[in-house]
Formats: C-alpha cells, structure tokens, sequence
C-alpha cells in the first residue's frame, strides 16, 4: 500500500504543476475570443487554425491533469475545511468537465471555417439553434472557473496547510478571469492563470513532501504546526 500511495502523492503533486502550467500556456496561445458572435468565431477558425489547434491541445490535457489535482486539493483540505473541500472541489470539478465543451467547439468550427462560401449561413445557422443544453453547460463551466477556485482558496486559507497568501491567490485568479472578461483584456486572462499557477505551487510542494501514511488518512500538518516548517513562499 505504502507504494501505492506514494505514486499517488507523487502524480498528484506533478498534476498540481502541470495542470496549472498548461492552463497558462493555453491563455498565451489559444486566439483570443470574447463575445464574439458565430461569424466572427468561424472567421476567426479559419484565420488562426494552428494557433487554435495547439490551444485545444494544450486545454485538452491542462484539464485532464486538473481534475486529479483538485482532488488533490481536497484530499488536503477535508480534515480541516472539510465543507469548503467538498463545495468548492465539486464546483470545480463540473466546471473543469464543462471546459471540454471549448476544446470540442473550437474544433467543430475550424470544420466549418473550412466551409468558406457558406459561412454566413452556417453562421446564421448556429446563432439560431434551440440547442439549449450547451447553455447549461456553459452554466457549469462559469460556475466552476470563477467560483470554484474562490470557494478552494478560502479552504486553503481556513486549513492553514500552506502559506496563507496560496489560498489568497488561487481565490484571487476568479476575480482576474472575471475582469478580464469583463474588460476584454486578455493579458488579465494570462495574468489569471499566472497567479493560479503560483498560488497552487505551495500545495504542490506540500503534497509532496508529506509522507505517505499523512496522505493516505488525510491528516495533513498545519503550515506552521509544531512538526513542520512554514511552507516557503
């Protein structure tokens, strides 16, 4: 079991880092898109199709790698945030399962863009469809990117298993996505994902240098415990 465990603490602390990091590499490479309508979307496809072919890419496994890692996140926090464990790593969770829906549309509409001489029917085709669900989705992915990691980082900042300004970070990398989205900024967007990146590399660090009977009960040191040095900033 000792083995077991320490492949999973292992994989965990490595998702922590690269779930994060591809994440920053998809904001720097994948074209900027932002209340744009389907036309200008489709043009878009065809303009930049290797730029976004290399976003999809890296989205693709950033949010592969982020689904073990905020189980991660929980594991550390369920002994001593339990709740905001359980809300804020589900809310993340449906929202990172969400996030797939821009992989997947993305690459529908480079198929399309390849339509050039019927673009504007496409177009107009796609901004009248009665596919309700995909707003549902969409739901999900707005939910899990701006309030999961707010919900997280206040976990981490409660638990007190990492340095208190980790958590203050991740919480803060919702409210950069928001203002990025609200001011059309995509160099606020990159800066989001910097920020989530930096914040969850104090967890990382934790989750692997914790032994492996810590991990597997869950009982995870407090930061500044008798037993443990502050986790360095």
């Amino acid at each position: 079991m000792g083995d077991t465990a320490r492949f999973r603490r292992l994989a965990s602390a490595a998702c922590l880092v690269v779930g994060p990091a591809l994440l920053l590499a998809t904001t720097i490479v994948l074209p900027w898109q932002n209340d744009q309508d389907a036309a200008a979307t489709l043009q878009l496809a065809g303009d930049e199709t290797v730029a976004t072919q290399i976003g999809d890419l890296l989205a693709f496994l950033g949010i592969l790698a982020m689904i073990p890692a905020t189980l991660a996140v929980m594991r550390v926090l369920r002994r001593r945030a339990p709740v905001l464990a359980l809300v804020g790593g589900a809310i993340s969770i449906a929202g990172w399962v969400s996030a797939m829906i821009i992989v997947v549309t993305d690459q529908i509409n480079i198929g399309l863009a390849d339509a050039t001489g019927a673009r504007e029917e496409i177009a107009a085709a796609l901004e009248g469809s009665s596919a309700w669900v995909l707003n549902v989705v969409v739901g999900g992915l707005l939910l899990g990117i701006l309030v999961g990691p707010i919900v997280l980082g206040a976990g981490l900042m409660r638990a007190r298993v990492v340095t208190t300004w980790a958590g203050a970070a991740v919480a803060a990398s919702a409210v950069l996505t928001v203002a990025a989205f609200a001011g059309d900024l995509q160099a606020l967007d990159i800066l989001s994902s910097a920020v989530f990146l930096i914040g969850l590399l104090p967890v990382a660090r934790l989750v692997g240098s914790v032994s492996d009977s810590e991990w597997d009960t869950g009982e995870i040191p407090s930061a500044a415990g008798p037993h443990r040095e502050p986790v360095a900033a």
